[in-house]
């Protein structure tokens, strides 16, 4: 078992006083349905800044870490809800109702590092190693336990000749990004992967499978959402069909079935759903579904790969749960998939899977 060591804990406010018409942001159903998930937790694994970058650091007497502090800092200007908590307040005595104050309470930093570890033990694996896991702060915590729990907290654990900077922030404030810009390209993707994933997970043929899509709407809205609007806005789409027929009709018909959903979603789509959902509440849960139920958990708009601090981009990407990324390779994309062994097993041997 690997250990890891901490080497510090502090707590991360912005670099100046943010300004926030509101102190208190109340909760839409977008956000309160994901009450009962974990944490979304994204990393960027990068190689050591080389000697001379570090003493290019050094000379203005900071270190990396100190370098990485700064950066947060300066990101919760822009974004200062993520240094608040989630809270809560009775409603006529019957209700709770959530909310997020933004009093300023300040983002989580952890510096850690781990001896026996180098950049190639994560990226040359088949599977993504459990040490990984250990990478991310807040590991098991859910977005509910966001009213003792920072909303965001970040670990920078350093490895033999690279470190890993493993992100943890609660679902309200993750998926901002999100779009899920569904072309012919990415459509035709998922059903490759959604017809290898049941043909290799041997499902009875005469039973059916679904794949829950989340899909972008602030576009889809009458108005739409200002590009400022920071909480989810995503509306979940939905696809069943028949496994003999994902199996036998081909990609192209799997792949139109997926754009035909995509495109049906609009304005009153919408609006009936969550007339629906407030009127009966129904929170989602990942450990409920049923076996042939697949869900594509998160596609952010932003370009991961990216991110530079200044001595290079990252190598790779890694998540605690399945996620897309724009991929390495320019015009590539990077999956993430929690299977069991078996049936990764079962892909890997299946040529139609390559």
């Amino acid at each position: 078992m690997v250990e890891i060591h901490v080497i510090s804990t502090c707590t991360i406010k912005p670099t100046a006083d943010a300004c926030q018409d509101e102190s208190k942001i109340h909760l839409t159903p977008w956000d309160l349905e994901l009450l009962l998930l974990e944490y979304s937790q994204k990393g960027l694994l990068f190689n050591k800044p080389t000697t001379e970058q570090e003493q290019s650091l050094l000379s203005k007497n900071i270190t990396f870490i100190d370098h990485f502090k700064t950066s947060l800092s300066r990101t919760l200007n822009f974004f200062p809800l993520l240094d608040g908590r989630l809270a809560t307040t009775k409603v006529e005595g019957r209700s709770t109702s959530f909310f997020i104050d933004c009093d300023n309470i300040e983002a989580l930093f952890i510096h850690a590092t781990v001896n026996d570890r180098s950049v190639t033990d994560i990226l040359n694996p088949t599977y993504v190693p459990r040490t990984v896991h250990s990478f991310f702060p807040l590991n098991g915590v859910r977005n509910y336990d966001g009213v003792s729990q920072p909303l965001l907290a970040v670990q920078v654990t350093e490895l033999v000749d690279g470190f890993f900077i493993g992100c943890s922030i609660n679902h309200f404030k993750s998926q901002r990004g999100d779009e899920y810009k569904y072309n012919s390209p990415l459509q035709a993707l998922l059903a490759h992967l959604w017809r290898s994933i049941i043909s290799s997970h041997c499902v009875d043929a005469n039973q059916e499978t679904t794949f829950e899509i989340p899909i972008g709407i602030r576009q889809r809205l009458n108005p739409p959402l200002l590009e400022e609007y920071f909480g989810n806005a995503v509306f979940p789409g939905v696809v069943t069909l028949p496994v003999r027929k994902i199996l036998n009709e081909g990609l192209g018909w799997t792949s139109w079935k997926i754009n035909r959903m995509v495109a049906s979603c609009g304005q009153e789509q919408v609006k009936n759903f969550y007339e629906s959902w407030v009127k009966k509440p129904e929170l989602l849960k990942f450990d409920s579904l049923p076996k042939n139920h697949f869900i594509l958990i998160n596609s952010p708009r932003f370009d991961i790969y990216g991110n530079d601090f200044g001595w290079g981009k990252p190598v790779a990407v890694r998540s605690g749960k399945g996620n897309r990324f724009a991929g390495a390779e320019e015009g590539s994309v990077d999956i993430e998939a929690c299977l069991f062994p078996q049936t990764l097993h079962a892909m890997a041997e299946d040529a139609t899977c390559s």
